[in-house]
């Protein structure tokens, strides 16, 4: 199964990027800025990854397949029609018809956009630390697992997905983070 693994904070050091990419499994892309880690891997034909400069100010990653239906029949969406659908100006509304069983982050800067399919087949867990600061970052992955290990202090482990009703009753999940 392919997988995403992240990391958000005000401001990373080398030893975090160490030690975050020492808590996953060997990723297939994996990219970080000044506030930002992430890394993604699995299956290679079900983890697609695009992003559009070395700065990788925007960027996403699909975990899953993803089935568009056409008249009576569906197909499996491809990387190239994952692109189309995630940066045009209607993406939600599009997702919210997608079938499937996948996980979505888009990168704009320093906005994080999460989605999973419309059943929440596909979850996206987060850790909020309760005393936040520049040194604990705010952490969320497909593999909840992954978020135990990432700090010794008391961790509130979180789950998303579309079955749940968190801020508004959406078909198809959306969350945003930014850095306050």
């Amino acid at each position: 199964m392919s997988w995403f693994f992240a990391a958000y904070t005000k401001n990373f050091s080398p030893s975090q990027v160490e030690k975050f990419s020492s808590i996953h499994s060997k990723s297939l892309h994996s990219i970080h800025t000044s506030i930002f880690y992430f890394a993604c891997g699995g299956i290679k034909e079900t983890c697609h990854f695009f992003s559009s400069n070395e700065n990788s100010e925007k960027g996403f990653c699909v975990v899953g397949t993803g089935l568009k239906r056409k008249s009576s029949s569906c197909s499996i969406i491809t990387a190239d029609e994952w692109q189309q659908i995630l940066f045009s100006k209607n993406a939600e509304t599009q997702l919210r018809t997608l079938d499937g069983h996948f996980a979505i982050i888009v990168l704009e800067k320093d906005i994080a956009k999460c989605y999973t399919d419309q059943l929440g087949l596909r979850t996206i867990y987060f850790s909020k630390i309760e005393k936040r600061t520049t040194t604990y970052p705010f952490f969320f992955s497909t593999l909840s697992a992954w978020l135990w290990t990432t700090t010794k202090t008391k961790l509130g482990l979180s789950f998303f997905d579309s079955s749940k009703n968190l801020y508004r009753n959406f078909t198809t999940a959306n969350w945003n983070l930014q850095m306050l």
